[in-house]
């Protein structure tokens, strides 16, 4: 059983998934938000995952940010939708800026520093892992 993880925005949401120990995170293509519930049902049907973690941006004093209601509203569509899967709410705090450093620090071009889908894609992986940590 594999866990998948949402980091979700209006335009792109950034998408990783676990093997099925639950010990490393692969990113998966950033996709239009647009395509994400399309998305969910091939990768729910075609991957055996028990659990989807999605990120909830909050700011440092813990307050809501403009994209908490909108991940909150996905999370409640996506409980109704798959009832039968783990849906669970987890603390993204500076999950972006930890993306760009980890981008930074790993030597990639700044063009590639400035892609928002990769980007969006290693938020998702950085929240994976630190759910999988947390376990």
């Amino acid at each position: 059983m594999r866990i998948l993880a949402i980091d979700y925005g209006l335009k792109r949401t950034g998408l990783a998934i676990s093997d099925i120990l639950k010990i490393s995170v692969t990113g998966l293509p950033t996709i239009a938000s647009k395509e994400l519930w399309t998305t969910l049902d091939t990768l729910l049907k075609n991957n055996d995952i028990e659990t989807v973690v999605i990120g909830l941006p909050k700011t440092l004093h813990n307050t809501d940010t403009d994209m908490t209601k909108p991940v909150q509203k996905l999370f409640t569509q996506m409980k109704e939708k798959y009832p039968n899967i783990n849906i669970v709410l987890w603390d993204e705090r500076l999950t972006s800026v930890m993306a760009q450093k980890t981008i930074l620090e790993a030597g990639f071009s700044k063009k590639k520093r400035q892609n928002k889908s990769f980007v969006d894609q290693v938020s998702a992986t950085l929240i994976l892992q630190s759910y999988l940590q947390s376990l």
